[in-house]
């Protein structure tokens, strides 16, 4: 027997909502793709209330927990929705598997409201769990699974994605990138805008992308010295240090100098009133998804005044190197560079 409920993938949403005219009165989202998740949450949220004053009076918002200990909870809101005919809608965030039979038959006995929509959040629920099973016995009831995406899906989100934005590309590009990409669509169409920003929206080729990275590959593999040296963790960085011992001094130096400069850049940005996004995505080369949290630890762990303190610092000590004169310097960097962070650690 076929559901009366409608399920749909979350890919194909936008055209469902597109094309059903009918009031959605409840709504499941679900899934392990977070990023999904929060996509589909918004779009629809904003079909039911498509304005910002509509979001501000009509949207209601309260976990599962909350909801179980006070049921009445459910029962006002559709009252008072239809006692004064405003539209309201009812977010249910962070959902058991496990939905209440109480919270079943009010369901139930509300399935023809106008002006109401309830909307519910779970996580990596079972198909087959209580709440998605007590949702697809609705009429007309909207459920959308979430799930990461497999390396096909991330192809055709890629390919989707470009030719929305109307950028062109080589043939191969989306398959080629979807080996890089994360499994969260949120996070992969965030990956794609910083390539084609550092692109300037011109034609993204294989080569340029490859080329890209390969210019910062260097530099990047010195990301955990980098993150040791900024934090202040002397053990940690003297550890780096004997495991990168194929690169010379002045290639450490001016790797730590470059991701000081990154950090001023974004720093100097925020204080002038820049949101961190917005600072963020004038980095160049992109700052991408594997290494942005642990960037953002630094820069959150870190002054403006210290990262100027840094870049003096090392730019002294790659002068005293060069002037010297000597190849074999290594003893003499790493002990200079232990003293610039005992005066982090000190200060």
């Amino acid at each position: 027997m076929k559901s009366p409920a409608f399920t749909v993938d979350s890919e194909k949403v936008e055209g469902f909502l597109t094309n059903h005219k009918g009031n959605i009165v409840y709504s499941l989202v679900y899934g392990s793709d977070e990023g999904a998740i929060r996509i589909v949450r918004e779009k629809l949220i904003s079909r039911f209330l498509p304005s910002k004053e509509d979001k501000i009076h009509g949207l209601q918002s309260i976990t599962y927990n909350q909801l179980i200990s006070n049921l009445a909870t459910l029962n006002d809101f559709f009252y008072s929705s239809s006692l004064f005919a405003e539209k309201k809608l009812l977010l249910i965030e962070d959902c058991s598997e496990n939905l209440n039979s109480d919270i079943a038959k009010i369901l139930q006995k509300n399935t023809e409201a106008i002006d109401s929509a309830v909307l519910f959040i779970a996580g990596e629920v079972r198909k087959n769990s209580r709440i998605v099973k007590s949702l697809e016995a609705i009429h007309r009831a909207l459920i959308i699974p979430c799930y990461k995406p497999d390396y096909q899906a991330i192809v055709n989100i890629i390919r989707n994605w470009l030719i929305a934005k109307k950028i062109s590309y080589d043939a191969n590009l989306p398959t080629e990138l979807a080996f890089i990409m994360p499994s969260n669509r949120l996070l992969i169409e965030r990956e794609l805008e910083k390539l084609a920003l550092y692109c300037s929206y011109q034609k993204l080729t294989v080569t340029a992308i490859v080329e890209l990275f390969a210019n910062y590959s260097a530099e990047l593999s010195l990301e955990d010295l980098a993150n040791a040296f900024f934090t202040g963790n002397i053990k940690k960085f003297l550890k780096e240090v004997t495991t990168n011992q194929g690169y010379t001094s002045i290639f450490i130096i001016r790797a730590l100098q470059n991701y000081a400069a990154r950090l001023k850049q974004v720093r100097d940005l925020l204080n002038a009133g820049k949101s961190l996004n917005e600072a963020l995505l004038t980095l160049t080369p992109p700052l991408f998804f594997k290494n942005r949290d642990r960037f953002l630890d630094v820069l959150k762990s870190i002054s403006l005044e210290q990262i100027n303190n840094y870049l003096y610092n090392l730019l002294l000590l790659e002068s005293s190197i060069k002037k010297d004169g000597m190849s074999d310097k290594d003893i003499y960097t790493i002990h200079s560079l232990c003293r610039i962070l005992r005066q982090r650690t000190s200060s």
